[in-house]
């Protein structure tokens, strides 16, 4: 996983820091983050033999690091932009992110979940832990075309757990009666999905 978050660089170390000597290469490479152990053994082992070749080398296993992102998707998940790029159905349209409901999804999520559940959560909407490293405006669907993260409602009658559709990155919510009512059947169904088995 990609360490540092967003800024500027990648991870806080910059390939432009001169310096001899494999301790500051290693701390570089630990900044980076998403390196294979063994990789960042080698690395650090031709940075010692050629001190000279360390921002070259520095800069490739950043270009590595961007392609791990792109591939991959970002690891790390922003919540605002989660919210930003939402679109609501069924009972939740009217109201959007203005419904109780909604609310306390995102809440949940923003306030109580880890960084670990979040994934999970992702993994459960959309069939991938990670986002595109556009954020969520280029959420893409089984078909390739891009698909907005979407939240739709149930009636408890229907369902009393959370029901995913990954082809459409859509999330159905039951009309729960408390954040803590939500937060119970959601952390359930997020839980259960990682296990392989279903909640029908």
């Amino acid at each position: 996983m990609v360490g540092g978050g967003s800024g500027g660089g990648w991870g806080g170390g910059g390939g432009g820091q001169s310096g001899t000597g494999s301790k500051h290469a290693k701390t570089n490479l630990k900044a980076l983050g998403g390196i294979r152990p063994l990789f960042a053994c080698r690395a650090c082992s031709c940075i010692e033999r050629k001190p000279k070749k360390k921002t070259a080398l520095l800069l490739a296993l950043q270009a590595e690091v961007l392609l791990e992102v792109l591939l991959c998707g970002r690891p790390d998940i922003d919540v605002a932009d989660g919210r930003a790029n939402t679109e609501y159905a069924g009972a939740f349209e009217a109201k959007g992110g203005g419904h109780k409901v909604i609310k306390w999804f995102w809440e949940t999520i923003e306030e109580d979940y880890s960084v670990e559940q979040r994934a999970r959560l992702l993994q459960f909407t959309t069939g991938t832990s990670g986002v595109p490293a556009s954020g969520f405006s280029m959420l893409q669907g089984n078909d390739g075309s891009i698909r907005k993260f979407a939240i739709n409602s149930l009636t408890k009658a229907q369902s009393i757990f959370p029901k995913s559709h990954t082809c459409f990155n859509r999330i159905d919510l039951p009309l729960y009666d408390s954040k803590k009512e939500l937060k119970k059947y959601l952390t359930l169904a997020i839980d259960c999905a990682g296990t392989g088995f279903d909640m029908d």
